[in-house]
């Protein structure tokens, strides 16, 4: 199947900063790397040093390993196009109505963030109690006095209520399905005021986009505006709709957002190509190494290779 190269705008600023985010990725590499470091010296000890102490160094290193992904990820916010590195954006499913097509769902680093969370609150009760039964001297904590140790303590405590809402937001996300048919946004939460929204290609007018605030550490969102046919179409997200649209958050996506706008205009300019989102091989036409091909080199030949 041949999915076709489409012309990509920069409406929205793509990337971060390169001046404020690879130093800041690089400071908590640096930290992450000299926990890690100072985790395996004292788990390299655990046949001579308490058990409580092996399994802090333990937790410790698991934590380091997860600030090392993040910051990871925040070199990968500089890279506008790092699908071509880190994998494709969009999966296919299925739905017993609509048959086959694509999720794009919201890439929320889950796994990074629970090593960090779980280590750290490992760390934090192996600091209480290691000063509470009076070993392991060399452990942080454990030979300083009782408030600091009951600092690791609540700290931990607070981590692992942390841990609980971080889990169900990784399970209830937000994400939009494209099939043949139409759009569904669906919500996992499921409540009385915004339910799974299904859109017919046949009822969208037109596409617009706007920029919204959403909230204080995103006060701009890219969101994809469906102009619907009835201009009266109530309104069942109030975040993400308005009377007659159907607003689709592409900054909850983890395909770039000037891409899932380009291919959502195709699609709706393009009956015949719906088709495309129930084929093999179409979550490689959400990636932007699709439409930004590198370019193979040209060599020039030399003047004397060239024909008389």
């Amino acid at each position: 199947m041949r999915f076709p190269q489409l012309p990509v705008r920069e409406l929205w600023p793509t990337g971060r900063p390169v001046s404020v985010t690879v130093p800041l990725a690089g400071l908590i590499a640096g930290i992450a790397v000299a926990a890690f470091v100072w985790a395996v010296v004292v788990v390299s000890r655990w046949g001579t040093e308490p058990l409580v102490v092996t399994v802090g160094g333990a937790g410790l290193a698991v934590a380091s390993m997860g600030i090392m992904a993040m910051a990871l990820g925040l070199l990968r916010e500089v890279v506008p196009r790092s699908s071509i590195v880190f994998g494709l954006p969009v999966r296919r499913c299925s739905d017993s109505e609509r048959g086959a097509g694509v999720r794009v769902s919201h890439p929320t680093r889950i796994v990074p963030l629970v090593s960090t969370l779980l280590g750290f609150i490992v760390f934090g009760q192996a600091c209480w109690w290691a000063r509470w039964i009076g070993v392991g001297e060399s452990f942080p904590f454990s030979a300083l006095d009782h408030d600091w140790a009951t600092a690791a303590f609540a700290g931990s405590v607070v981590l692992l209520a942390g841990l609980v809402p971080v889990l169900l937001a990784a399970r209830w996300r937000i994400h939009v399905e494209l099939y043949p048919s139409g759009i569904v946004r669906r919500n996992p939460l499921r409540d009385l005021r915004a339910k799974d929204r299904f859109v017919s290609w046949d009822d969208i007018a037109g596409v617009d986009s706007r920029t919204q605030y959403v909230a204080a550490y995103l006060r701009a969102g890219p969101t994809i505006v469906l102009r619907l046919t009835d201009s009266a179409a109530p309104v069942t997200n109030r975040l993400f709709d308005r009377p007659g649209e159907f607003g689709i958050p592409a900054y909850l996506a983890r395909c770039e957002s000037n891409l899932l706008l380009a291919l959502v205009e195709y699609l709706v300019e393009e009956p015949a190509a719906r088709r495309l989102l129930a084929a093999e091989g179409v979550q490689e036409w959400f990636g932007t190494h699709h439409h930004f091909p590198a370019r193979p080199t040209v060599f020039e030949p030399e003047p004397a290779a060239l024909p008389q």
